[in-house]
């Protein structure tokens, strides 16, 4: 009942999008389902991989020490690391779709990934930290394919000239993300 309630949390009450902007998409028109699908969740299996990793490196390495000011680098090194491990698994299956450029994590999905790291080290136990990188990736996934849908409505015509775009995007999720805050006052 613990875990189910951490991956309630960790998807609707702190998402990591709405709480902190972090992995907010490009959404263009020229953006598939698709593609939108299967980079979402490279993203999921980078960070689940990186959270069995830098979790146990951090409580038994980290804690306690004086050198957690490594723990960002290491956050990024493994994330790189696994981002180019999971490309050469890629050439080997020759799934082109799945191929990852390094430079393209570090845009705007590394900020997303190591925020979610550093926050699932504070977490208790294990288990609880990879359900915690579970729920967030849901989230993540949820936002992406709501804003997805959201995105054409968003430029019908009525809508003022100086909000069309991006700016009634970030007021529509401002209104969803205070929808979520509401439901952080049920529980």
């Amino acid at each position: 009942m613990k875990y189910l309630e951490i991956l309630f949390a960790a998807i609707f009450i702190s998402n990591i999008m709405f709480y902190k902007l972090e992995g907010f998409p490009t959404i263009s028109k020229k953006t598939k389902l698709k593609s939108l699908m299967i980079n979402s969740t490279k993203l999921a299996i980078f960070t689940f991989v990186s959270a069995l990793i830098v979790y146990p490196l951090n409580k038994y390495l980290f804690v306690g020490t004086t050198f957690s000011f490594l723990i960002p680098i290491l956050i990024v090194l493994v994330l790189q690391n696994v981002v180019v491990l999971s490309n050469k698994v890629v050439d080997k299956i020759q799934f082109e779709e799945g191929r990852t450029n390094i430079l393209e994590t570090f845009i705007l999905e590394d900020a997303l990934v190591v925020t979610i790291l550093l926050l699932i080290l504070q977490s208790e136990t294990y288990v609880g930290a990879l359900v915690e990188v579970v729920g967030y990736m849901i989230g993540f996934m949820l936002m992406m394919l709501l804003l997805y849908t959201i995105k054409p409505k968003l430029d019908l015509p009525g809508i003022p000239k100086s909000f069309r775009g991006f700016p009634i995007l970030l007021i529509t999720t401002g209104l969803i993300a205070m929808i979520f805050m509401g439901l952080a006052g049920i529980l």
